[in-house]
C-alpha cells in the first residue's frame, strides 16, 4: 500500500499526534509534514518524532499560508513530483494549520484577515490545486471546531460564528469595538472552521457529481 500524505501545521499538538500515528500505522506512506516555520521548538519535536522511526517515509516541509503565493508554489511543485513519479499518489490532505488572535484583527502578506485565510482560504487553494494528484478513493481532511456552530452558544466567548451578508467581511473585518477584541477573535476563528464545514459538504457534492468516490467523516 502507497500513497501520499499531506498535513498542514504538522507542528501543532493535535498534528503531532496525527503524526505518530501516521508512521506507526501506515509505515508505507509517505508523509509531508508542513510546517511554517522550521526551526521552531514544535518543529524540533517534529523532526525527533521522525527521525526516530528510521524506517519513515517522511519529509518536512516549508509551507506558509500567509501567502497564497506560497501555497501555489508548494501545490504545483509537489504536483509535479507526483505527476514524475517522485512522490505517490495522493491519499490524503488533512487541513489541519490554523492562527488565532485574541487581542487584535492580524492581516496576512496578501491583506486578508489572518484567521481567515490560514485556516480556510489557503486550505481551499491548496486542494484545488492538487485534485488531479489523488487517488480515486483520497480523502480531504477539514478540521471543525465547536466554535464553528451559529446555533450553540460558546463559553468563551459571547459572539457566534457567523456569514456576514457583505462576505468582504470575512476578509477585512469591521474594527473590533474597544472590549470586543477577545470575543471578536474567537468569532473570526470560528468563522474559519464554519468555512471548512461549509466547503466539505460543497466540495462532496460537486465531486460526486464529477463521478469521484469522496466521503467526508464527521
Amino acid at each position: 500500500m502507497s500513497g501520499t500524505v499531506i498535513i498542514t501545521g504538522a507542528n501543532g499538538s493535535v498534528a503531532l499526534g496525527f503524526v505518530d500515528h501516521i508512521l506507526s500505522s501506515y509505515p508505507t506512506y509517505t508523509l509531508l509534514a508542513t510546517v511554517r516555520n522550521p526551526s521552531d521548538a514544535n518543529s524540533t519535536k517534529l523532526s525527533n518524532m521522525i527521525t526516530s522511526k528510521p524506517n519513515a517515509k517522511a519529509h518536512i516541509e516549508d509551507l506558509d499560508l500567509s501567502s497564497l503565493a506560497d501555497v501555489r508554489s508548494f501545490a504545483e511543485k509537489t504536483a509535479e513530483r507526483v505527476e514524475s513519479g517522485k512522490l505517490p499518489r495522493i491519499k490524503a490532505i488533512v487541513c489541519n494549520a490554523f492562527t488565532w488572535s485574541l487581542s487584535e484583527t492580524k492581516y496576512t502578506q496578501d491583506d486578508i484577515e489572518a484567521s481567515f485565510q490560514v485556516g480556510h482560504l489557503s486550505h481551499y487553494l491548496l486542494i484545488l490545486k492538487l485534485l488531479g494528484s489523488m487517488v480515486s478513493d483520497g480523502r480531504i481532511m477539514l478540521l471543525g471546531s465547536n466554535t464553528h456552530y451559529p446555533d450553540r452558544p460558546h463559553p468563551l466567548t459571547k459572539l457566534i460564528a457567523e456569514i456576514p451578508e457583505d462576505m468582504e467581511e470575512i476578509v477585512k473585518p469591521l474594527p473590533d469595538e474597544p472590549g470586543q477584541e477577545h470575543d471578536r477573535g474567537f468569532q473570526r476563528y470560528g468563522i474559519a472552521k464554519l468555512a471548512n464545514v461549509l466547503l466539505m459538504h460543497d466540495l462532496n457534492t460537486r465531486l460526486k457529481k464529477a463521478c469521484y468516490p469522496p466521503s467526508f467523516t464527521k
